[in-house]
């Protein structure tokens, strides 16, 4: 299951064709109501078979998150599913990481830009502050154009972070606006491609 925790802008369900019959707000604001029936009744289903919960429809203030009551969530979730993949909002918050904090793994993504290299070092010295261990934090680097001469290239990455890089996603950008425009993944619209 995805949870769209960006609570101001996520896009999740919109991008994967998954609009909801409720959000991840509905579940943040039950309170004692909260139960595996209700947390059902939110999530929608891709055709491709993932589960969504998706962002509010309206923006909400990231400060009003219960952090007890999203960590309820995430149990629930848990005991459902093999994997629960939380979308955190760019903003950090006392509840965005006590999420982090119950996390296997955390992927960092990372683009190719001195300014978003240097807000990853920062989100790498946070979370180890936090105490989240870096063996545990993997980084993929995104939109990676795969062109001769670049002025910053996934080693880049790996020596500014003092991180390694799992891996990397290729820039194809008229396709993936154009699957994300549609709701649909890549593979949907091309079977092959550097993206997928």
């Amino acid at each position: 299951v995805i949870v769209d925790l960006d609570l101001q802008f996520g896009s999740v369900a919109d991008y994967l064709g998954s609009p909801g019959r409720g959000t991840i707000a509905d579940l943040l604001e039950a309170g004692d109501r909260l139960d595996e029936e209700l947390v059902q009744s939110i999530i929608s289903t891709t055709e491709d078979g993932v589960a969504v919960i998706a962002a509010p429809d309206a923006i909400m203030p990231l400060e009003m998150v219960d952090t007890d009551q999203l960590l309820q969530v995430l149990r629930l979730l848990r005991k459902r599913y093999g994997y629960v993949v939380l979308d955190l909002p760019a903003n950090w918050t006392n509840w965005t990481l006590s999420a982090a904090l119950t996390a296997n793994v955390l992927v960092l993504v990372v683009e190719l830009s001195v300014a978003r290299l240097r807000q990853a070092k920062r989100r790498l010295e946070l979370c180890e502050s936090v105490g989240i261990d870096r063996r545990s934090i993997e980084i993929v680097a995104n939109r990676v154009e795969r062109r001769l001469f670049r002025t910053i290239n996934v080693d880049d990455i790996s020596a500014t972070l003092g991180h390694s890089v799992l891996t990397s996603i290729a820039l194809e950008e008229p396709l993936v606006s154009s699957a994300q425009d549609q709701g649909q993944l890549v593979s949907a619209l091309r079977r092959k491609s550097h993206f997928g």
